[in-house]
């Protein structure tokens, strides 16, 4: 007898020899056991995804306080095509979307830049963003950070902002133009400029604080041999 779904009470398979239908009562009972243990499981995968996305079941996670700042976050995306590397080349012309709308030029200012795009919804870039503020705080005038939001709704990325306390500029890349015309084909996306505006580094995925020391170190070779 086939008790799923499980059929309506008048059903003629239900019906016992003697006329009752105590099989189907029997069949709801001894299939919730079954439906709870499913949905047990299911629970558990779904916890099991979460924890790899974020990190915080990684033992090598060195901020738990910035793995939980957004459990719902997502592995990288690679969803352009392949991006096209832009070292050697002069910073183009381009300017961001500031968080209250204005937009503002991307340059150098006579020093070397950071520019750093990010989502919300990508938990690489939510872990390197302690990095990329240490850099900011200890790096003082010397250098310049961007970071800036890729594609997504102003609300989502100024929450993020909000929720895990980054005081270096940010930006918005709402149609992510700028992340295309610099080569990038996924996040998180990192490229350095010189002083002179010539991009020397560009690092596709996490960064830490050493591996941003060592692009800026570039940058400044670069520009005090122009």
């Amino acid at each position: 007898m086939d008790t799923t779904p499980l059929p309506p009470n008048d059903s003629p398979s239900d019906n016992h020899p003697d006329g009752t239908t105590k099989t189907a009562g029997r069949a709801r009972r001894s299939s919730l056991p079954m439906l709870i243990a499913i949905g047990a499981v299911t629970v558990a995968l779904a916890v099991s995804v979460v924890l790899a996305f974020t990190g915080r079941g990684s033992s090598d996670s060195s901020d738990p306080d910035v793995v939980r700042l957004d459990s719902d976050a997502t592995q990288p995306f690679n969803a352009l095509d392949d991006g096209l590397n832009p070292v050697g080349q002069q910073l183009p012309s381009l300017s961001y979307t500031t968080f209250d709308g204005k937009t503002i030029e991307l340059g150098t200012a006579g020093k070397p830049i950071v520019i750093n795009f990010w989502s919300s919804t990508c938990a690489p870039c939510i872990r390197e963003m302690p990095a990329i503020e240490q850099l900011w705080t200890e790096s003082g005038d010397r250098i310049d950070v961007i970071g800036l939001d890729y594609v997504e709704v102003a609300a989502a990325g100024q929450a993020m902002i909000d929720r895990t306390g980054i005081t270096y500029p940010v930006g918005r890349d709402p149609r992510g133009s700028l992340l295309r015309a610099l080569g990038g084909n996924g996040l998180p996306y990192t490229v350095v400029a010189d002083r002179n505006g010539r991009i020397v580094a560009a690092h596709s995925g996490e960064v830490t604080r050493d591996s941003l020391q060592v692009m800026v170190d570039e940058a400044n070779r670069s520009g005090s041999g122009s």
